[in-house]
């Protein structure tokens, strides 16, 4: 064998080389996306089950290895806070079977919609009953 010809097949065997390695960098993508959105998914299901359906987690893996879960909440609800951060701490720990779980859980503040305004703030004036007319 000359060094001609093992040269040329070196040549011949990176495309193939190239294509398999990307088509396994394309399956280790999609399996962390997949990942992701089935911690997603079983996150929405365990804060709906408790809570109804109060929020809607973004669940994204990180590069350290950790997850990340962001969650618009109304922060003046104090337990509502609290709820979801234990439904996620105890999701998070018995999926990853590591206590206390690798996660980075963000609170991002929500608006206060019209409702909850209204009962934050009493009205000026009286709530009275309107008579019947006949």
């Amino acid at each position: 064998m000359s060094i001609q010809w093992g040269i040329a097949m070196v040549m011949a065997l990176v495309p193939f080389v190239a294509v398999v390695g990307l088509l396994w960098l394309a399956r280790v993508i999609r399996e962390k996306r997949e990942a992701g959105v089935a911690r997603q998914i079983a996150l929405t299901d365990a804060i709906h089950r408790e809570l109804g359906a109060a929020v809607a987690p973004v669940v994204k893996r990180s590069w350290t290895r950790g997850w990340i879960v962001s969650v618009r909440v109304p922060l003046h609800r104090e337990g509502m806070v609290g709820t979801i951060t234990r439904i996620t701490h105890d999701l998070f720990s018995r999926l990853d079977r590591h206590d206390p779980p690798r996660l980075r859980l963000v609170l991002i503040p929500r608006d206060l919609r019209a409702w909850d305004r209204a009962q934050m703030i009493e009205s000026p004036r009286p709530a009275t009953r309107l008579s019947r007319v006949a």
